[in-house]
């Protein structure tokens, strides 16, 4: 690599990093802020609307956006993907509104009220339909500066949003136009920051290639959706509001460091990865260095969720919602390996193989619809965190077997990196347990936790896997 390209590709990272800090600072804001501004309630009846938004977004909108980013030829396709995902959004909003009150009154009655509001959220299905889709050519060439506008910039101002509609309106409703304006303003930015505008065109077979290459990933995208939200929905049609509030609390705080790292996947490694993607020495030093960094930092978070995550919630959100811990502890671990489930994705799309994905959520999909039900009918909030545990632990075996013939047989060595983290974390939480008498500092104490499991989780790979430091070194250069 030249000085130049190094140049660049620094700039790029530094973007990256403030993207990633400023939806890092959102989280954080829309996590230890807005949590205390609204009930559970309010957190229930806006769980039910974004449940509807993201099944139907996830079902009807195709992911394009692989194959556009993947084909060598990919701006003649544009006109056409553009053209047919608007045209999908349109009857959809149109059927939603229709459908709404009736899906409520059947499958939700204790949300049967709020359907206007629901159905005035429908209308951001039709504004991402209208979203200028040349916004694909700044994934293309990692134009990461105008990307932090599209993605980090626009969840702070959602955040600053649900806190001047909240002064007016004080309940769900702040977070529901908060989200619709930010939808508007995220519409506006496409146009004006992709170098490609949206046009009016549609061609069959540039329609088959695309569909062809993507029908994958979009199966793969409506059994994600699935396994996202079935618990949601069951939740909120055997529970009432205030429970799936309290869920939907458990899940966003899971979630963000899954989403961070689904962000890196796609807006850096996998448009790096499909440019590289006959380099397989790239290849094989890319997977190890990305797996070790997300097994390193998600198991940090599962450990000390777990030791102080009652003392943090209670200490920042209140004692009104200490009920989050418990589904929260469960739901953290499997935010863990989620993203670590996640990070093989790019690696099957920019080797040609979606169709791994779409395979793998339909497995959890169909493990979801058998034990999602009976967990929570029995063990409530608990058990709807244990299926999915359950769900994704048994996908991490299926998954390194599959990409075996896709990446190469070094991918065992994640067997090696999660069972240092696992073995290490569990002796580590029992010795903390005992430690913490001798320490009534939770300073002391969290920070000699971090410390400590780092050290001795990085010297029991150091010693078992000396390899995985050579190559994280050679690459941090």
């Amino acid at each position: 690599m030249t000085k130049e390209k190094s140049r660049e590709e620094i700039k790029k990272i530094k973007w990256l990093i403030l993207s990633q800090s400023t939806q890092i600072l959102s989280q954080v804001i829309n996590v230890v802020f807005l949590t205390r501004l609204f009930t559970p309630d309010d957190y229930g009846v806006f769980a039910i609307g974004m449940v509807i938004i993201s099944v139907v977004n996830q079902i009807f909108i195709l992911g394009f956006s692989a194959p556009l980013i993947q084909f060598d030829n990919h701006t003649r396709y544009y006109g056409t993907a553009w053209t047919f995902n608007l045209l999908i959004t349109f009857i959809v909003t149109i059927i939603l509104i229709l459908v709404i009150p009736h899906a409520l009154n059947y499958f939700f009655p204790l949300y049967a009220a709020y359907s206007k509001i629901f159905r005035l959220l429908t209308i951001t299905v039709l504004i991402s339909g209208l979203c200028n889709i040349g916004v694909i050519e700044l994934y293309r060439e990692r134009v990461i500066n105008k990307l932090f506008f599209l993605r980090g910039f626009i969840e702070l101002l959602k955040v600053i949003f649900v806190f001047v509609f909240f002064k007016f309106l004080e309940d769900y409703r702040a977070l529901i136009y908060a989200f619709i304006v930010t939808a508007f303003i995220k519409l506006i930015l496409s146009y004006t920051l992709a170098p490609i505008k949206s046009k009016f065109e549609f061609k069959k077979d540039l329609f088959y290639s695309l569909f062809n290459f993507s029908k994958w990933i979009q199966l793969k995208n409506i059994t994600k959706v699935v396994t996202n939200q079935f618990n949601s929905l069951i939740v909120g049609g055997v529970m009432s509001p205030f429970y799936l509030g309290i869920f939907n609390r458990s899940l966003t705080i899971s979630k963000v460091p899954e989403q961070l790292f689904l962000n890196v996947n796609e807006i850096y490694i996998y448009p790096l990865i499909s440019k590289n993607k006959e380099n397989l020495n790239f290849i094989k030093d890319s997977f190890i260095v990305l797996m070790a960094i997300v097994s390193i930092i998600v198991f940090n978070l599962v450990l000390l969720l777990n030791l102080f995550g009652e003392f943090v919630i209670g200490t920042i959100l209140g004692s009104s919602w200490i009920s989050i811990v418990k589904p929260l502890n469960i739901l953290i671990i499997s935010m863990a390996f989620n993203s670590i489930l996640n990070s093989f994705f790019s690696f099957f799309r920019a080797k040609g193989y979606p169709k791994i994905e779409f395979k793998l959520f339909f497995i959890r999909a169909i493990l979801l619809l058998i034990i999602s039900y009976p967990l929570i009918k029995n063990y409530n909030l608990t058990g709807a965190a244990m299926s999915n545990l359950f769900s994704v632990l048994i996908l991490i075996p299926i998954c390194i077997n599959q990409s075996k013939k896709i990446i190469g047989k070094y991918v065992n060595m994640l067997y090696i990196l999660l069972l240092i983290q696992i073995l290490t974390g569990i002796v580590f939480y029992f010795i903390s347990i005992w430690y913490f008498s001798l320490f009534n500092s939770f300073t002391i104490n969290f920070f000699l936790v971090l410390i400590g499991f780092n050290l001795i989780s990085t010297g029991v790979m150091k010693l078992y896997y000396p390899k995985l430091f050579i190559v994280i070194k050679k690459n941090l250069k």
